[in-house]
């Protein structure tokens, strides 16, 4: 079942595609699964998105990409800091 699930991004992700995004996904998905689908929609921010010194947080938790959403909740998506 899809379900709209805004993401927050900050950095400069957040300077190249806004602050916040609002996307329909099928629920339960990867973070992976979720990476790709917002690479699909933000082509110009689709290598940062798949890059994994990109980190996801959900609900206040840094997670890797096998990590399953099963529910709508805050999600953020970091950049790396300089030099990090």
């Amino acid at each position: 079942m899809a379900h709209a699930l805004t993401i927050t991004f900050f950095g400069r992700l957040a300077d190249s595609v806004g602050r916040e995004v609002s996307i329909d996904v099928d629920m339960p998905c990867s973070v992976a699964t979720l990476r790709e689908r917002l690479a699909k929609s933000l082509p110009q921010i689709s290598d940062d998105l798949i890059n994994p010194r990109i980190r996801v947080c959900v609900a206040d938790t840094l997670v890797p990409d096998d990590f399953i959403i099963a529910k709508e909740g805050r999600i953020e998506i970091l950049s790396p800091l300089s030099g990090g």
